[in-house]
């Protein structure tokens, strides 16, 4: 990954965030990530993961941060829910959805689950759910997402009212960026600040001194059997080279990456 934060990051999704060995969260995919869109920059890139598309892409209207936000509003409600707010036959169908269908609760998901998508019981102990999203502001600089954790601590670990939940994914899932949290004049602050995440100590969050609930158990650096073998039965080939392609890039493009491929390096 490149050693800067990007603006916008349009691919935020459950399949895209990974744990360490710590069990702290490391974000993946940063191919559609668009540096500049901060202020009133905005973009009309028609890009992202269909179920967290944001309204205004679907509606081809000029856009900036706001989208990272309603793909938060997305994640947080699939972690809560077990599937995304929105669904269709088809693209076509769900991208109707996302623009105009009011968001619904499963008749699986248990009467705590949909208590607290609500907002009128407590969220509990749901320790790795919210320590998720505390890891994504540390990693994107553009998602504010955090909540105290650790071990043995159970329902009194995490003091939050589900109503402040509740709230909080109903401004994350309004379809009018402007009065989406997060889009004001005070940014992320208002995320920061807001009732969910007023247990949050911010220091304690970027200095890693938040315990993981959940440590995975691997042998060395480069277990991985915490993948499905679908993902590592094949062994890794490199991406071919071609010489005069490398030879006519711009080499100060690929500065600051922390893993360049060895043939690369020896190209140039």
């Amino acid at each position: 990954m490149k050693n800067q934060c990007y603006d916008s990051m349009f691919y935020l999704k459950l399949d895209n965030i990974l744990l360490d060995s710590e069990g702290h969260i490391k974000i993946a995919d940063f191919g559609m990530c668009k540096e500049g869109i901060t202020g009133n920059n905005k973009t009309r890139t028609f890009c992202g993961t269909p179920d967290y598309i944001a309204p205004e892409i679907i509606k081809y209207e000029p856009y900036g941060q706001s989208v990272d936000w309603w793909s938060f509003g997305v994640l947080l409600y699939e972690m809560l829910a077990g599937q995304p707010p929105f669904d269709g036959e088809d693209e076509e169908e769900l991208f109707r959805n996302i623009a105009t269908r009011d968001i619904v609760y499963p008749r699986h998901m248990s009467r705590e689950a949909t208590l607290m998508c609500k907002g009128v019981s407590d969220l509990g102990d749901l320790l790795l759910l919210l320590f998720v999203c505390h890891q994504l502001y540390l990693l994107t600089s553009n998602l504010v997402l955090a909540i105290r954790g650790g071990r043995g601590q159970g329902r009194s670990g995490v003091i939050v009212s589900s109503l402040a939940a509740g709230r909080l994914l109903w401004f994350l899932l309004t379809r009018d960026p402007h009065e989406r949290l997060g889009c004001g004049s005070n940014g992320e602050r208002d995320i920061r600040e807001h009732q969910f995440y007023r247990r949050i100590d911010w220091h304690k969050i970027a200095t890693r001194q938040v315990q993981p609930p959940f440590k995975p158990r691997i042998k060395d650096r480069r277990d991985v059997s915490n993948f499905d073998r679908e993902f590592t039965k094949d062994a890794p080939k490199m991406t071919p080279t071609d010489k005069l392609y490398i030879m006519n890039l711009d080499q100060t493009e690929f500065t600051g990456f922390s893993y360049v491929n060895p043939e690369y390096i020896l190209e140039v």
